[in-house]
């Protein structure tokens, strides 16, 4: 059977929770599979990045979206009432070439990766799956309820937009998946149950405890700090929970590592807060954390971060927000808190007591390799293809 990956990004380097998703993807259905790749970009892909990503697909189509073109869409849907996200990606021009490389690729199945590029497969006559990822209308509607009056009224003309779309698409793709039976529950439809979760894993080959590595960083934030959410969520942890760790512990370290930071988590660094910018490997930062902290506010989908920590064997202090997506057994696997007193506390008794660090991380580790196997998660994506092809 041959497929068609249909993306916006392309995606290496794995710097983004949906590159994570679409390259891991690929990688295990190139098993089954013969697999083109189109991507929509708009900047230079590098020489490297394209080699890696040619090791599970046949060809790769890489289609050049204009940063002016950007502009011009964000005008017009102003008017059109369309999501702003689909802005960022659609071009009737493109989507002529998308139209051509189907009719001339002998396909039997598409793949379209979140929503945004979704208009691309829209009206083509071709077996075709939508992978939500997540509900992305839900995710700008928990901004809006952070942000000053004029950051409340674009997110929340943008969720409403979105709402609509997520309604409406669902009915052009034959198959429909997303990340987790949370962000199901999200989208618009009294037949969202059709929409399949297919959980997104964690490569335990890779992700590796490091034994000799010094534990010299207390407290631990990984994040591509150019996304809102992780940057409410490092505001949060300097602003209202360190202070009351520093109470009790106050030469306490923290480290903010990830690529892009905006000036405003550059502005949080001090003695103690350390702002690494982009790592070459992320498991440095890792291996150098005692107790990963990850307070997260806002944002949607499975936080990828947590499952990596958690390989690490790092014990893990995060949100309901975040735990919902995964499921892990509170105070055995993970440690919650609700507000920056419980939070705070978690860390000091995490940091103060190095057998209960010891027990959450294995419980953590185990949980991971139980339940977030990418050839197992993928296995539900290859069945719903092969009941297609069987029918």
């Amino acid at each position: 059977m041959k497929l068609l990956y249909l993306m916006y990004r392309f995606p290496f380097p794995l710097d983004k929770g949906d590159k994570l998703r679409a390259f891991n993807f690929i990688r295990e259905l190139s098993k089954y599979y013969e697999i083109d790749l189109l991507s929509i970009v708009d900047e230079k892909v590098d020489d490297l990045s394209k080699e890696i990503v040619k090791k599970y697909v046949k060809k790769i189509y890489e289609i050049k979206f204009s940063r002016l073109k950007i502009i011009k869409n964000l005008f017009l849907n102003l008017f059109n009432g369309k999501p702003f996200q689909n802005a960022f990606v659609y071009d009737k021009s493109i989507k002529k070439q998308v139209e051509n490389i189907i009719e001339n690729g002998g396909y039997d199945y598409a793949i379209c990766l979140m929503i945004r590029p979704a208009d691309y497969l829209k009206g083509i006559r071709i077996r075709k799956m939508l992978d939500y990822q997540d509900a992305l209308s839900i995710g700008f509607e928990r901004r809006s309820k952070k942000s000053n009056f004029w950051g409340r009224f674009f997110y929340q003309t943008e969720a409403n937009r979105l709402r609509k779309y997520e309604q409406k698409i669902f009915d052009e793709y034959d198959d429909k998946i997303i990340i987790t039976a949370e962000d199901r529950q999200y989208i618009n439809r009294d037949d969202k149950e059709k929409i399949v979760v297919v959980p997104n894993g964690i490569d335990l080959a890779f992700f590796l405890p490091k034994n000799n590595v010094e534990k010299k960083i207390d407290l631990l934030f990984v994040g591509n700090m150019q996304y809102e959410p992780n940057v409410l969520c490092v505001k949060y942890i300097v602003q209202k929970i360190l202070p009351i760790i520093q109470k009790s512990k106050s030469d306490v370290t923290l480290m903010i590592a990830g690529a892009d930071p905006k000036n405003e988590v550059l502005e949080l660094q001090r003695e103690n807060v350390i702002i690494t910018g982009r790592l070459n490997d992320i498991r440095e930062a890792y291996s150098q954390g005692k107790v990963f902290l990850a307070p997260m506010q806002t944002g949607t989908g499975l936080q990828n971060k947590l499952l990596e920590a958690m390989a690490m064997r790092l014990p893990v202090v995060s949100s309901e927000l975040c735990n919902k997506a995964i499921n892990a057994k509170e105070n055995i696997e993970i440690l919650i808190g609700r507000k920056p007193e419980e939070y705070a506390q978690h860390c000091i008794n995490l940091l103060n007591n190095s057998l209960l660090r010891d027990t959450i991380s294995e419980n953590a580790l185990n949980f991971v390799k139980t339940n977030y196997s990418w050839g197992k998660n993928v296995s539900i994506l290859k069945d719903l293809i092969d009941k297609f092809a069987n029918t």
